[in-house]
């Protein structure tokens, strides 16, 4: 199995955040939650997998996978993303910037 840091664990065919989140959200559902609808109600929250500042160093993040990163976020309605309380370095801050304005 290999281990991709952008969308976690994952096999050519399965990955948690494409199948498994979605699988587990629809069964939740399917048992009477209303978890796709509560972001009308509450903040929606997301952290990161690793801190950005190992995005570049130690993963290799290209610029369109950043920006995949944030657009999820924004796609399933985040208010927060926690960035584990580390620097977010000069390539991340305008990125960061972009969420910030499009979730105020």
């Amino acid at each position: 199995m290999k281990v991709n840091y952008l969308i976690g664990y994952f096999s050519d065919s399965w990955s948690h955040m494409d199948e498994g989140y979605p699988e587990a959200l629809d069964n939740a559902e399917n048992n009477g939650s209303q978890i796709r609808s509560i972001w009308k109600q509450a903040p929606v929250q997301f952290e990161t997998c690793d801190d950005m500042t190992k995005w570049k160093t130690e993963h290799d993040f290209s610029k369109k996978e950043v920006i995949e990163v944030f657009n999820y976020a924004l796609d399933h309605h985040a208010l927060l993303i926690d960035a584990k309380s580390k620097p977010i370095p000069n390539q991340g801050e305008r990125m960061s910037r972009i969420f910030v304005n499009e979730t105020s």
